[in-house]
């Protein structure tokens, strides 16, 4: 390839893939971001917290154009910050563990769609795009097909697709690597998302304006706000539940076994779960109805262990390359904290302003330089995220004995 700036193909236009196309469009770097997806409306996502990649993110990401991150915060029409710290305590009694509990170092609660919209801003998403196949070609670039036959070029691509990664499985298999670094963790989990009149909402919201985590015997429960209309008639409120299931883990079919499922089987499991717990979170579940046009969505835990990336002029990021359980709120804000490594490597080695000074390195080590230092970050926090999920689902026993300082670092076992 020449010195000349290259054009960066992204797939997938998730919170890693919009982060880097962000900072690729500060430094004038083409790119070329695809989305599966039909429109933004197609995956809303919940709720999530940001917390260490606050300040790399406004560092990096251009902000003339954007809203104040705050503006997003899900407390923002409640007047709040979206900072205020969850509460946790006893499923059964509703006894309190710990109050305002937050991420080391402050933390900010979104709206995840909220948050694909501002990251959106100023990016050209090519949706209802789907990549199928991708080829090298002669000059050391790539070639993507999309499902709709048409073809297109460029001098890299980035696999920004998701846990199920087309790019990630057709990138290991093109280089003989058959060990498939996607894995399953033993817990069943259950959500599902309700708007909420006032008289609904109030109650959780008077107990914590975030969120309500609750624990039982080797149980999770959590009601979550997603959002509020801006004159407060609703609040969407999530709710999930999960369990251990040694099944979950190792069944092929585990996956097609729990889509099959009815909403009245899934119900039945959680409400037999969740009946001796306290209000206001029992009602959460109970007052759920298909009628309402509410859905209960099956939620799968898994995480993706990479060793190394084939090199060349494919890489990967977020959930692609680094995927984690949830249970402690970090794989979002790694998948960013990707984008930026990865669109700063090339920005400056490839910004118009840079390149008179002599030919750039070649895009391939840019993306070795990339991976060594993501991979050896998030296998950290991959550790961490199963090691909390673990802590997190104890027996209500270990519970009432654990140190509650510990409970503000939701990875370390006390």
């Amino acid at each position: 390839m020449s010195s000349e700036s290259p054009r960066i193909l992204i797939v997938g236009a998730g919170l890693g893939g919009l982060t880097l196309a962000q900072v690729l469009r500060k430094y004038s770097i083409p790119f070329t971001i695809y989305e599966r997806d039909a429109s933004p409306q197609s995956r809303l996502g919940w709720s999530l917290t940001l917390s260490t990649i606050i300040s790399p993110l406004l560092a990096a990401v251009p902000q003339e154009d954007k809203p104040p991150l705050s503006d997003i915060a899900v407390t923002h029409t409640f007047g709040k910050t979206g900072s205020e710290g969850m509460i946790l305590m006893n499923a059964y009694t509703g006894k309190v563990f710990a109050k305002d509990v937050t991420k080391p170092g402050g933390h900010l609660r979104v709206s995840r769609a909220a948050l694909r919209d501002w990251l959106s801003i100023g990016v050209d998403i090519q949706w209802d795009k789907r990549v199928v196949e991708w080829n090298t070609t002669e000059d050391g670039g790539v070639e993507v097909v999309l499902s709709d036959g048409t073809r297109e070029r460029g001098s890299a691509l980035v696999g920004a697709d998701g846990v199920q990664s087309h790019i990630r499985s057709s990138l290991l298999a093109k280089a003989g690597i058959t060990t498939n670094p996607l894995s399953w963790l033993p817990y069943k989990l259950y959500a599902c998302a309700r708007d909420l009149p006032p008289a609904k909402y109030k109650p959780i919201y008077e107990v914590n304006p975030t969120a309500v985590g609750s624990f039982g015997d080797n149980l999770l429960f959590f009601g979550v706000i997603n959002r509020a209309a801006p004159d407060l008639s609703t609040a969407e409120y999530l709710w999930f539940t999960s369990w251990p299931d040694l099944g979950a883990g190792g069944r092929p079919d585990f996956m097609e076994r729990q889509h099959s499922k009815s909403f009245e089987e899934m119900m039945a499991e959680v409400k037999e779960k969740v009946k001796d717990t306290v209000e206001p979170l029992r009602g959460l579940v109970f007052d759920t109805s298909k009628e309402n046009g509410e859905e209960i969505v099956p939620i799968f835990l898994r995480q993706v262990k990479l060793d190394a990336i084939p090199e060349g002029p494919v890489t990967l990021l977020g959930d692609a390359a680094h995927a984690m359980s949830i249970f402690k709120g970090e794989g979002g804000n790694h998948a960013m904290l990707s984008g930026i490594e990865l669109g700063e490597l090339i920005g400056k080695a490839y910004s118009v302003a840079s390149l008179p000074a002599g030919t750039p390195p070649p895009l391939p080590a840019l993306f070795k330089e990339y991976e060594a230092k993501m991979l050896a970050r998030t296998r950290v926090a991959i550790e961490s995220s199963a090691k909390a999920t673990e802590w997190m689902h104890a027996s209500i026993g270990e519970w009432e004995t654990r140190d509650v300082a510990a409970l503000a670092d939701r990875g370390r076992s006390t």
